[in-house]
């Protein structure tokens, strides 16, 4: 039987201060490289359930037109459906035509939107007479209010059919946008803009205001997928972007 003595003597010897500084370090700098690439990778993962949101919601566009004479989901405006001032804001029973083509509502809603904050369910119901989605529709409202939506820069249009021309220039389905991520900003619509805690009136529900749906670096949006009036869906990188819709002081970019 070995003494106390004679399993110290045995033992390895252990590690010093300066090797266990030296090994902490090195995985320091590890995971300081491995970060960085796992949330260009998650980031990578939100875009690309974006677009298959997209591709879904076209889908449905197209059942929905092929029953209703080519045209988009407008239902007239009535006590419980109306348009809100934001594009992201679909009348209940437009959003509910979407949604009764086939979609599911999880669809209306990008991954890297604000749902990261609440879930879908409560934006869904978050007013009663129109549903808040986190993407931005080009689709023309049945709406008295003729401020509802916000007002969108010519040539663009607010479009009423899947295949018309979707300006004033008659351009092309392949080149005129259906859907758009929310890319926001606040300010006059300059680079200079805000584009991060863009002002809300619900600080409650959204304490740290809105932000893009897909944000870069430097507190700058990467850029946004869009669906185009073909079916046709693409991403877009934020630098050949312009503003085209006007919400007061609060610009939408695509």
């Amino acid at each position: 039987m070995q003494t106390p003595s004679a399993v110290r003597r045995t033992a390895g010897p252990g590690f010093t201060l300066i090797e266990l500084l030296v090994v902490i370090a090195i995985i320091a700098i590890l995971a300081g490289m491995l970060l960085p690439a796992l949330s260009k990778a998650k980031e990578k993962a939100k875009r690309t359930q974006c677009m298959s949101n997209m591709r879904q919601q076209n889908i449905a566009f197209q059942i929905y037109a092929g029953e209703n004479n080519d045209n988009l989901p407008r239902q007239r405006e009535t006590a419980n459906s109306v348009a809100g001032v934001s594009p992201w804001d679909l009348p209940s029973l437009t959003a509910d035509a979407i949604t009764d083509s086939g979609a599911k509502r999880g669809i209306l809603y990008c991954p890297g939107s604000y749902t990261s904050v609440r879930n879908v369910d409560f934006w869904w119901v978050f007013n009663g007479r129109y549903r808040v989605t986190s993407y931005a529709w080009l689709i023309k409202r049945e709406s008295s209010d003729p401020s509802k939506p916000a007002p969108i820069r010519p040539p663009k249009q607010y479009l009423t059919k899947i295949s018309n021309p979707g300006s004033l220039t008659n351009s092309p389905p392949s080149n005129t946008e259906l859907v758009t991520d929310v890319v926001i900003s606040e300010g006059t619509g300059a680079r200079t803009d805000k584009f991060t805690g863009v002002y809300t009136s619900n600080p409650q529900v959204l304490p740290g205001g809105y932000n893009s749906s897909h944000m870069g670096s430097a507190k700058m949006p990467a850029g946004g997928n869009i669906l185009f009036q073909d079916g046709h869906t693409e991403w877009k990188r934020f630098e050949p972007m312009r503003v085209w819709i006007d919400w007061d002081t609060r610009k939408f970019w695509f």
